[in-house]
């Protein structure tokens, strides 16, 4: 409507202070900010023509942000005191900006929601979770399934309950609203009915879970973890305005969105919608992330708005890139390099900006390795080139023999649990490498001594050390 349309101008206006700046990046002649209507549809044709588009994407973050911020000023001011958070359904990128939501002065952390079956582990447990971890103050799910709306085609079992639950814990949630415990209209598989009694099964398991949070203080633990894999936001953004099915919300009907990028040839090296594509197991950026599982290194996913204190927390950073990506965000990863961080970026090293304008920013550091100061850059054209790389520093140090298996480290000063997760229909064997002793705390006893273990099919098993 108008008002959104206002707004699109006065993000306009913030983001390049003057009319002739905008004119210089858009390459046009407007009067005034006002006069500036937003795209309709993606009608670009050449690499210059891109800015105008991406700028809607950034409009439809800075909407989001303008409007939870508005929201939060309306419930302070009439005396609301405690927390404030946004509920995000299950998007990781683009128009939800993380670092940007948390920003605002009226909201205090973001949370996202996890509705997912034992089959969904890697693509929708392990990853939103991973993206929780490396964006989120507050690593939160503001529903995290407790049960299924009626319509769904089955309800959990409770070992299904059990296997999702404890998956998103294992890497390394720190709050959870679980939705529904207490059964509801149209609801099916709560732990407690709508007749305030125990579901046999479901009730057990949730109060078997209460005990191991409170009593191991759970939430109080850390995940080992030193390795983030960055989503670039200018490719997500691109992606996002570039996706010819998004306006008939084909995607859920689960048609791939790559089917919805044009042929148009802007003359860029690669296709900006590939490299950073996590659901594609070709991408550069999940060619990567399965090298780092193969090697036990746990991973957190973070994306390129992140501050420099985020990505200080991390050892080795992987960042997708193509052509462009903001000058901004490049000199936060330059500054990371420069204060003694790993760069993996690739296939390509970004040398324009995201105006589409020539900028040497991570490419003069890759050209000059004197200037990467206390860190280091590693350019991977091709992401199988991370095998040649010594990365062992950063695995966990309790390993695990079976690479179908996923394992895990929750660390406090003053023990250390592992988890180790079977996220397959068939039954695992693993023997576990330590060099203490662990002692076995969920669905297996007694003192570890080197056998093996069998997992049955989506199980998790935790075993307790001392720090």
């Amino acid at each position: 409507g108008a008002d959104s349309i206002r707004l699109y101008r006065t993000m306009l206006q913030d983001r390049y202070g003057s009319i002739a700046q905008l004119n210089a990046v858009y390459q046009c002649s407007y009067t005034d900010f006002d006069v500036i209507d937003p795209p309709r549809h993606f009608d670009a044709r050449t690499r210059a023509d891109l800015p105008f588009y991406l700028d809607w994407a950034v409009y439809k973050e800075y909407q989001i942000a303008t409007a939870l911020n508005r929201l939060g000023s309306m419930l302070r001011v009439r005396g609301i005191s405690v927390p404030l958070y946004h509920d995000v359904a299950y998007s990781i990128s683009t128009p939800i900006d993380m670092a940007a939501l948390q920003s605002q002065p009226m909201l205090d952390f973001v949370g996202t929601n996890l509705y997912a079956s034992q089959e969904e582990y890697a693509d929708t447990i392990a990853r939103r979770v991973r993206y929780q971890l490396g964006t989120q103050r507050l690593p939160f799910v503001p529903e995290y399934g407790a049960g299924l709306w009626w319509f769904h085609p089955r309800t959990h079992t409770p070992a299904e309950e059990s296997f999702t639950v404890l998956t998103g814990l294992m890497h390394g949630l720190k709050a959870i609203n679980f939705y529904m415990l207490a059964e509801r209209d149209r609801w099916q598989g709560s732990p407690i009915t709508r007749h305030n009694e125990r579901r046999p099964g479901y009730a057990d398991f949730f109060q078997r879970l209460s005990h191991l949070v409170n009593e191991r203080r759970l939430m109080e633990t850390e995940t080992f973890c030193k390795v983030l894999l960055l989503q670039n936001y200018d490719l997500k953004r691109f992606q996002a305005v570039a996706d010819q099915l998004q306006d008939a919300y084909l995607g859920l009907l689960g048609i791939p969105p790559n089917l919805g990028i044009g042929l148009i040839d802007f003359g860029f090296s690669l296709p900006p919608e590939t490299p950073g594509n996590l659901s594609d197991p070709q991408s550069w950026i999940s060619q990567i992330s399965a090298q780092l599982e193969a090697w036990q290194i746990e991973y957190q996913i973070g994306d390129t708005h992140l501050s420099a204190d985020q990505l200080g927390r991390y050892a080795v950073i992987a960042l997708p890139s193509v052509d462009f990506m903001s000058a901004a965000d490049q000199e936060q990863i330059i500054a990371y390099v420069q204060q003694g961080g790993h760069l993996l970026i690739g296939p390509l090293v970004p040398t324009l900006d995201q105006h589409m304008r020539p900028y040497a920013g991570l490419s003069r550091l890759i050209a000059d390795p004197a200037a990467q100061g206390k860190g280091k850059i590693t350019l991977l054209t091709d992401p199988a080139a991370l095998s040649h790389l010594d990365l062992s520093d950063y695995a966990n140090p309790i390993t695990i023999s079976n690479p179908a298996l996923r394992a895990t480290l929750r660390i406090s000063a003053a023990q250390r649990l592992l988890f180790v997760a079977n996220p397959t229909a068939q039954p695992q064997m693993t023997t576990l490498h330590n060099t203490t002793a662990l002692d076995g705390l969920w669905d297996v006893s007694g003192r570890y001594h080197g056998e093996a273990i069998m997992l049955p099919p989506y199980t998790v098993f935790i075993w307790s050390t001392s720090a």
